[in-house]
C-alpha cells in the first residue's frame, strides 16, 4: 500500500477515536437518582478502557491489573492524566466516587 494512504487512514482512525472520547466526555453531569457505576463507566470510560476495563485504546491503562489506590484513581478521574481528560467539571463528586469504587472492583479489590 501507498505510505500516504496508510498515514491518511491512520490519521482518520485516530481522529475518529478522539471524537468518540470527546463525545463521551462532553455531556453535563446528571445529579438525580441512584448512580449506576457500571452504566456510568460504560458511558464515560469504555470508549478507551473498554467495557471490562482492559481495552487500552488511545493509551488508556488496563484497569483490571491496576495497583493504584482508591485515592490515586479518584485523582486521575478528577484531574485527568496524559491523554485522559479531567472529569471534575463533567461529573458530580458522587459519580466520581462511584467510578472510583467500580474501578477498584474491576481490578479485583
Amino acid at each position: 500500500m501507498n505510505k500516504k494512504f496508510i498515514y491518511v487512514l491512520l490519521y482518520s482512525l485516530v481522529a475518529f477515536v478522539f471524537s468518540l472520547c470527546f463525545e463521551a466526555c462532553s455531556e453535563q453531569p446528571k445529579t438525580e437518582g441512584p448512580i449506576d457505576a457500571q452504566a456510568l463507566f460504560i458511558k464515560r470510560c469504555a470508549t478507551c478502557h473498554g467495557s471490562e476495563g482492559n481495552l487500552q485504546l488511545s493509551g488508556a491503562k488496563n484497569i483490571t491489573v491496576s495497583q493504584l489506590s482508591a485515592e490515586e484513581i479518584k485523582n486521575q478521574i478528577t484531574h485527568g492524566k496524559a491523554g485522559m481528560p479531567p472529569f471534575e467539571s463533567m461529573l458530580t463528586v458522587q459519580e466520581i466516587d462511584a467510578l472510583t469504587a467500580y474501578c477498584m472492583k474491576l481490578s479485583g479489590r
